[in-house]
């Protein structure tokens, strides 16, 4: 069995570093026909289109949870394999794969906690003439959240206020001013005073 695995791992999720650095590590999940299924049930739901897309994952997150006994590290198993693939289509363009991988995010998210601790979100960033994803990540760090991207730290943000929906977050050093929706969604930004704008969609992490 663990050759069958193998092999079919190796058709079946992109080893792209940039697809990796986008989706992370790969969730544990023990049972080896689980991960078989999982992948299978991916590759499918990647083949939809529009509103069949969101649907498919939606269904299928039912099915990882009535089926099989890992159900919320299958899911994120699912959702991990989904976004290897979404980010290793090359027939895509980067807007384009940030829309499905929102999409993907969205509907695959598990409402588990009240609090969270770390978000993540995506921006297509074209300053160097080319564009690229940028995945950002936000980890709460006492009454601090720091901004990394890619691993790396690149902004710290104060925490001003938090309550059922939003965490607002103000960075001095440059004027700005964020609210994170609790639960996911789209994130407001502000410079200082200004109105608020929608911004890019964050989603909780653990």
């Amino acid at each position: 069995m663990r050759w069958v695995l193998t092999t079919i791992l190796s058709f079946c999720i992109p080893t792209a570093l940039h697809a990796q650095s986008l989706c992370g590590q790969p969730p544990v999940v023990t049972n080896d026909q689980t991960r078989v299924s999982i992948v299978g049930m991916a590759h499918q739901a990647t083949k939809s289109v529009g509103e069949a897309f969101e649907a498919t994952l939606e269904r299928d997150k039912e099915d990882i949870f009535s089926k099989y006994g890992e159900s919320e590290r299958g899911v994120a198993y699912y959702q991990f394999v989904v976004c290897q693939i979404i980010s290793a289509d090359l027939t895509l363009g980067p807007e384009e794969k940030v829309t499905l991988l929102n999409k993907a995010f969205s509907a695959l998210f598990i409402s588990n906690k009240k609090r969270y601790a770390s978000y993540s979100f995506l921006t297509v960033n074209n300053d160097s003439g080319e564009k690229r994803i940028i995945h950002s990540t936000f980890r709460r760090d006492g009454s601090h959240w720091i901004e990394f991207q890619f691993g790396r730290a690149m902004f710290d943000f104060s925490e001003r206020e938090e309550n059922a929906d939003f965490i607002w977050l103000v960075d001095n050093s440059r004027g700005v001013e964020l609210k994170i929706p609790v639960q996911g969604g789209k994130m407001l930004f502000r410079w200082s005073h200004d109105r608020w704008y929608e911004l890019d969609d964050v989603h909780p992490i653990e």
